[in-house]
C-alpha cells in the first residue's frame, strides 16, 4: 500500500498549524502529513508573478494517487481580526486568496484530490473531524 502525503494549504492565520498537528494527534500520527507545499507554491508564483516550474504539474500528474491537499480557508473578515490578535504584518488578504484560489483551479486541472474547509465556519476540532470524515474513502 502506498503511503498519501496530505497536505494542509491556505493563506497565513486560517489554521494550517493548528489544525495539522490536531490532526496528527487525532489519528495517532498514522498519515504522512505537512503545512504547505504545492498550492502554497503555485499560490506564491501567481502572487508574485513568478514563473511556474514545468516540473511541478509533471510531478503532480505522476505522484496524483498519492496526494490529498486539505485547503484550508476562512472569511476574509475573520482572517483580519486573527492578524490583529497575531500581529502579523500588513498583507492584501483578497489578492492572497484571489492566488490560492488560481492555484486551486490548477490543481483542478491536474485532478489533484482537496478537500476545501472553511475554518471560519468550525472549531478547531470539528475542522478536524470533518476533514477525518471526507478521507475516509481516500485513504
Amino acid at each position: 500500500m502506498k503511503l498519501k502525503l496530505i497536505v494542509f494549504e491556505g493563506v497565513d492565520k486560517v489554521g494550517k498549524t493548528t489544525i495539522h498537528k490536531l490532526f496528527d494527534k487525532e489519528t495517532n500520527y498514522k498519515h504522512l502529513t505537512c503545512d504547505r507545499l504545492f498550492l502554497s507554491y503555485l499560490a506564491y508564483c501567481f502572487r508574485y508573478k513568478r514563473e511556474v516550474s514545468k516540473s511541478i504539474k509533471t510531478w503532480l500528474l505522476n505522484n496524483i494517487d498519492n496526494i490529498i491537499i486539505v485547503y484550508l480557508h476562512a472569511d476574509k473578515q475573520d482572517l483580519e481580526t486573527r492578524y490583529k490578535i497575531a500581529k502579523h504584518e500588513k498583507v492584501n488578504i483578497a489578492k492572497d486568496l484571489k492566488c490560492f484560489e488560481k492555484a486551486i483551479d490548477y490543481i483542478n486541472d491536474c485532478n489533484v484530490k482537496y478537500i476545501s474547509v472553511n475554518t471560519s465556519l468550525m472549531t478547531e476540532e470539528a475542522t478536524v473531524q470533518h476533514i477525518k470524515e471526507a478521507l475516509k474513502n481516500e485513504i
